[in-house]
């Protein structure tokens, strides 16, 4: 083991131990810059992954609409659809209110780093429409996505959530309406 004699250094303010400027400190500087150099390529290579994933894989869309029939003595249905939607993670997009019908949209979309880590990719959107006069419920629901969702059963599944959630919300409603 060879051992190494530092100069006291003492005269440019440091202690006894401590080696000069330009034999550790160089090395440390140039040891960081590597690892970031490292680091930063590493990140790009995992956001390249995931986009070429999501640009490589195939995208499904599928769409359905369907009606819930409403009790006669519903008061207030679209705060409560509203209510739903949110609570299920879905964001308002749009309100058209109408002299025959008011709807609601609402949207959801997949995170963006699943995106770019992972490529996978899923946008739902639902559009409900109510009309007081036939006093039904109408709605659309509309996936669009890659690496299983998108498909049939995806928004079978997610419908049937939103529809379970809404009649029970609306049910709730209706015991405590007069």
């Amino acid at each position: 083991m060879k051992a190494t004699m530092y100069r006291t250094g003492v005269e440019e303010g440091r202690s006894v131990n401590q080696p000069p400027r330009g034999v550790t400190g160089d090395r440390v500087l140039l040891a960081a810059c590597w690892i970031r150099r490292v680091l930063i390529l590493m990140a790009f290579a995992a956001l390249c992954a995931g986009c070429g994933i999501a640009a490589m894989s195939s995208t499904k869309h599928f769409s359905v609409s369907e009606e819930v029939k409403l009790d006669g003595s519903t008061l207030e249905v679209m705060p409560v659809v509203e209510e739903v939607g949110k609570s299920l993670g879905y964001r308002v997009s749009g309100r058209m209110k109408h002299a025959d019908f008011t709807s609601l949209s609402f949207e959801r979309d997949s995170s963006f780093l699943a995106t770019m880590a992972v490529g996978y990719m899923r946008m739902a959107t639902i559009m409900v429409m109510h009309n007081p006069k036939e006093q039904k419920i109408d709605l659309t629901m509309s996936v669009v996505g890659n690496l299983g969702a998108g498909g049939e059963a995806d928004v079978q599944k997610t419908l049937q959530a939103f529809k379970d959630k809404l009649q029970e919300r609306l049910g709730a409603q209706n015991k405590t309406a007069p």
